[in-house]
């Protein structure tokens, strides 16, 4: 969105940039043929405001107002939001900055959770906290007999080692959300019913 705005920014100042110089040229080198020609764009538009068309004239109007206000109200809304940074700053360089793309930490977190045992598929999203590090959270789908304590450990420990001490950046908070893969038929065997 900001490649929009700043497009729209761009093409109304050149718009602005020469048509003013024009018009003004035009107006100070023929006064009376630019008046007498807004003069007759001023009777035409008299026209619209008969009795008969009037009252579509105010909803036609009203319509396009609306319409402009609502781009603006877009457009303003775009550039004032918050915006998700697309890079963190890593905490642990001296002499200088370094930044990581947010695309590269979680294509690493998922090959690094990928290689896990009783992994069969991971999401992750990491949501940056204005430079006061990251937060992690984990979608995973594991194997339906995992042991899950001992596999959130395990995955917690592995997201620290990652981000903190690979790629020295500050770790606020790990969410992991687990759902199982289904049961093979063959492994499903349902409890006996108690009497």
């Amino acid at each position: 969105m900001n490649t929009f705005n700043r497009g729209v920014m761009i093409l109304t100042a050149l718009t602005l940039l020469f048509a003013f110089p024009i018009c003004l040229t035009v107006f100070l080198v023929y006064p009376s043929d630019t008046l007498a020609y807004a003069k007759s764009w001023i009777i035409y538009l008299q026209g619209w405001f008969n009795p008969t068309t009037y009252m579509w004239t105010i909803i036609l109007g009203i319509a396009f107002g609306l319409l402009i206000e609502l781009f603006l109200l877009l457009l303003l809304l775009a550039e004032a939001l918050p915006r998700r940074k697309k890079t963190i700053k890593v905490q642990m360089v001296e002499g200088g900055e370094a930044r990581l793309h947010v695309e590269s930490i979680i294509q690493r977190l998922r090959y690094e959770v990928d290689r896990l045992p009783d992994i069969t598929d991971v999401r992750a999203k990491v949501q940056s906290k204005g430079g006061k590090g990251i937060d992690v959270n984990l979608e995973v789908k594991t194997a339906p007999t995992v042991n899950i304590p001992n596999k959130t450990e395990e995955l917690m420990a592995l997201i620290r080692e990652q981000v903190e001490n690979r790629m020295g950046i500050r770790l606020n908070k790990v969410t992991v959300d687990i759902k199982h893969s289904p049961y093979a038929k063959s492994e499903y065997r349902p409890a006996p019913p108690t009497v």
